[in-house]
């Protein structure tokens, strides 16, 4: 089922409905339900008895992932960077943006 695509088959760029741009990947909501149902109907097409579940690539915020939990018949999500890397990222961007706000007194 793999391509060897490193983005698992998502080749857009596009932008969720939040407006932010997700890494080069897409998840632009319908097109990511659609590449997502339609691997996952290829698969049980070999095999009836599997655990779907989806990771990475476009998936990125906890909306992304409650999105697709919601519209794909998978059983759940695996998340990596968004468990670490982006709540990190979110956090030292707020808060390099409240140093530049910063004034000295006096």
């Amino acid at each position: 089922m793999h391509s060897g695509n490193t983005n698992h088959g998502f080749n857009y760029i596009c932008r969720f409905n939040d407006g932010h741009q997700r890494c080069g990947a897409c998840f632009c909501g319908e097109c990511a339900e659609n590449k997502i149902s339609a691997l996952t109907e290829a698969a049980r097409s070999v095999r009836k008895d599997l655990i779907v579940l989806r990771h990475g690539g476009p998936i990125a915020m906890l909306s992304d992932a409650q999105y697709i939990l919601n519209r794909c018949d998978i059983h759940g999500f695996y998340g990596a960077s968004s468990m670490e890397r982006l709540p990190a990222e979110f956090a030292i961007k707020h808060e390099v943006s409240d140093f530049m706000k910063f004034t000295m007194q006096g």
